[in-house]
């Protein structure tokens, strides 16, 4: 989630890194959330940017993706 910090502060991203769950998979009430985690930038630190999606297609995979290790 992309979202635009007070004005002046510049942005910020938030994220948790959770397992997928499969369909139909039941997920327990008890369950700890993982940790919220936050990524404050200004726009006039970002040299450039590369966006590259993650396109999943019916749970398949790639082997490896570019890039990463």
């Amino acid at each position: 989630m992309l979202e635009r910090a007070p004005a002046g502060v510049g942005w910020q991203i938030t994220w948790r890194d959770e397992t997928p769950t499969k369909p139909g998979q039941k997920v327990s009430k008890k369950k700890e959330l993982p940790p919220l985690q936050v990524l404050g930038f200004q726009l006039d630190e970002i040299k450039e940017a590369r966006l590259a999606p993650v396109v999943d297609f019916k749970g398949r995979r790639p082997k490896s993706v570019a890039g990463e290790s």
